[in-house]
């Protein structure tokens, strides 16, 4: 069961929708909140060059990136409130200091969820490289995570991409574990060259879904990568649940095709659990 929630808001610019998901899920869940931005003025200088022309130097400077961050810290703490105190949602807005994103690490120990933005929600003087973001978090043990776009959806059905691997069923049962969405409807999908390996796979997945009281479509698909990602983006589905055998921290390499691919597209929620 799910009953702490970390947030994490990606920057000064960066959309804050993913707050507005938080509190769905946990009110759903009679869960607290931690939201952590990862935004901090020491940031911005350290993505300056050992170099620089006195002119780029005077131009950061104008900017005042440091009042910035101040004031983003400020209007975050106010949309918090008027986001999770009308719902009755304990909440907390953590101090991250100088370091958000190994405090972002940290924290993601001692809790049961954490809930990001998808690509497009992040500020890129944070997070450069959306994907290596993902792979530390994975890497370093945090899951599940529910990457989320910046607009809200309902969610009427859950689509799982189910492999029979030790990842894609671990990523199964934590969502069914988890209790998000129950009343939604189920379809598992497995991509596997050989149909009476998939028909197996999508077999035990759909015993494992009866005994916890929930039925499934399932559908079998030949071919590659991309066929799959495209399936998902057109099936009607409003959530996608995938697994990560992932364990190298710097990044989801491009191996992962798949879990890259869904993860690309952002307009679908996917939730993540590594094995």
């Amino acid at each position: 069961m799910i009953r702490r929630i970390l947030v994490a808001i990606g920057g000064i610019r960066a959309n804050p929708g993913s707050n507005f998901w938080a509190v769905s899920v946990a009110q759903r869940l009679q869960a607290s909140v931690t939201v952590i931005p990862l935004m901090d003025a020491g940031s911005w200088a350290r993505q300056m060059p050992p170099m620089m022309t006195s002119g780029h130097a005077a131009r950061v400077l104008e900017s005042r990136p440091w009042e910035a961050a101040r004031e983003g810290f400020a209007r975050l703490r106010e949309q918090c409130e008027s986001v999770y105190t009308p719902a009755a949602v304990p909440w907390e807005l953590a101090e991250a200091g100088n370091a958000p994103w190994d405090f972002l690490v940290r924290e993601s120990q001692f809790h049961d969820l954490v809930i990001l933005g998808l690509d497009d929600t992040y500020d890129p003087v944070m997070i450069p490289n959306f994907f290596e973001a993902i792979g530390v978090l994975l890497g370093d043990g945090a899951s599940p995570l529910l990457c989320v776009p910046p607009a809200q959806r309902e969610i009427g059905k859950v689509l799982i991409a189910f492999s029979g691997t030790a990842a894609s069923a671990r990523a199964l049962k934590r969502y069914v574990h988890s209790r998000l969405w129950e009343e939604a409807s189920v379809e598992v999908v497995c991509q596997n060259n050989s149909p009476a390996e998939a028909h197996s796979h999508l077999r035990q997945a759909g015993q494992f879904l009866r005994a916890h009281g929930r039925t499934a479509r399932t559908t079998a698909l030949s071919g590659r990568a991309p066929e799959l990602c495209r399936y998902v983006t057109e099936s009607g589905a409003d959530l996608i649940v995938a697994g990560s055998s992932h364990r190298n921290r710097f990044g989801i390499e491009t191996s992962s095709e798949v879990l890259r691919g869904l993860l690309a597209q952002t307009v679908l929620p996917v939730f993540i659990a590594s094995s």
